[in-house]
């Protein structure tokens, strides 16, 4: 009698373990992130401490990513931005950082200082006592950056930022019944707290995804006193951006 082949019995195997093995698709997770997205709802970002200290760890991972090591690093950004008020729209963000970056011999992590600046723009509307308002916030931010870029598989990358400077404000509210425009200019402490991905294109290109966050307390500016909206802390955004390396 003719025994079955062993290579046609272990492909049948290994198909049956695999069907038993596969994970259950995490729809959950997806659509909540998607209506999440749809709705404006930045505040995810809040999260992004418990990612900058994933990334931290992640650093103990041996591969590399595949692009060679660069001196220098000029990265363009833009994306949208959780409203400044409560009852605010989803603003508009754009970036540029400049600096240098470096790593030691035979320890996966590249560092990076940089100088960053971004700017912020939002409106929001409303009534107030019966009399309707428009109002714009701008914001330009500059500040200091360290960041630590761990290399994941391939041309991947994952990073942690931590950065401190200052933010300049520029509001202004427009009231009906003749009651006539307002506006203010204000500068306070910005911190920012940062988790990105990045993929090298090329040695000396890159794309990446950013996620950010502003989380210290602001306080009661001209929009918010006059339409009684409380500004929103914790000001989160979510960024496309594109780094030139050299």
């Amino acid at each position: 009698m003719s025994r079955p082949d062993d290579g046609a019995a272990l492909g049948v195997y290994l198909a049956i373990d695999t069907r038993r093995a596969s994970p259950r698709p995490r729809a959950g997770l997806v659509g909540g992130t998607a209506r999440a997205f749809v709705h404006g709802a930045v505040r995810i970002f809040r999260a992004i401490p418990a990612a900058a200290a994933l990334a931290v760890g992640i650093s103990l991972v041996p591969e590399r990513a595949e692009a060679r090591g660069t001196f220098f690093l000029l990265e363009l950004s833009t994306g949208i931005a959780e409203p400044a008020y409560d009852s605010g729209e989803i603003g508009l963000t754009y970036g540029l950082s400049a600096g240098m970056t470096w790593k030691f011999t035979k320890f996966p992590p590249r560092f990076h200082l940089l100088l960053s600046t971004s700017a912020k723009s939002a409106r929001s509307s409303g009534t107030v006592d019966g009399l309707r308002f428009n109002a714009e916030h701008h914001a330009i931010e500059v500040y200091v950056a360290h960041r630590i870029a761990m290399p994941m598989w391939g041309p991947m990358r994952i990073y942690g930022e931590v950065g401190l400077g200052e933010r300049f404000i520029t509001s202004a509210i427009r009231r009906e019944a003749d009651l006539g425009r307002l506006s203010s200019s204000s500068a306070e402490l910005l911190v920012v707290l940062a988790a990105g991905l990045q993929f090298r294109l090329t040695e000396g290109f890159s794309l990446g995804l950013r996620a950010e966050m502003t989380p210290l307390d602001r306080d009661l500016d001209l929009i918010s006193a006059t339409s009684r909206h409380p500004l929103t802390n914790n000001r989160g955004s979510l960024q496309a951006q594109l780094g030139i390396h050299f």
